[in-house]
């Protein structure tokens, strides 16, 4: 029976939850995700786990802040003029936001945290789910055609 390998094209769904048990993201009520493994696309470890899987297949898999979106870092959160917010609305905490930065080429994405005044917002540029443990559960549907 053939199985998955790097560079094929695969159908795949999965249900993710947090280590209490708390679900955060499920394809199971809609078609499988249709990705190409090794492109990117997914976290490595979950790649890795595809890897060697043929249709039908179901794997789990626990992975630690260091294998999923990263360890928590105080020091991507930090004040920031709000002249330098890409978006033209009233910040609001909650928002998800662009930061342009004088010195960098690309935006930064994150999340306004606090709001200070008129002048400034603190932004939190970790990934939401940083400094999770992260419990996944992968069924391999089929190979693309």
């Amino acid at each position: 029976m053939r199985t998955a390998k790097m560079g094929d094209s695969v159908f795949i769904h999965y249900f993710c939850r947090r280590q209490d048990g708390t679900p955060l993201e499920t394809t199971l009520q809609g078609p499988p995700v249709e990705l190409t493994l090794g492109e990117g696309l997914l976290l490595p470890a979950l790649e890795k786990l595809v890897v060697g899987m043929a249709p039908g297949e179901s794997r789990s898999i626990v992975l630690p802040p260091e294998k999923a979106f990263g360890d928590y870092r105080d020091e991507l959160v930090g004040e920031v003029r709000r002249d330098h917010l890409a978006e033209d609305v009233e910040p609001q905490p909650g928002m998800m936001v662009e930061v342009s930065a004088p010195d960098e080429d690309e935006p930064m994405q994150g999340v306004i945290v606090e709001i200070i005044g008129d002048e400034a917002v603190v932004i939190d540029g970790n990934h939401p789910l940083a400094g999770e443990t992260l419990e996944y559960e992968v069924r391999f549907v089929d190979f693309v055609s």
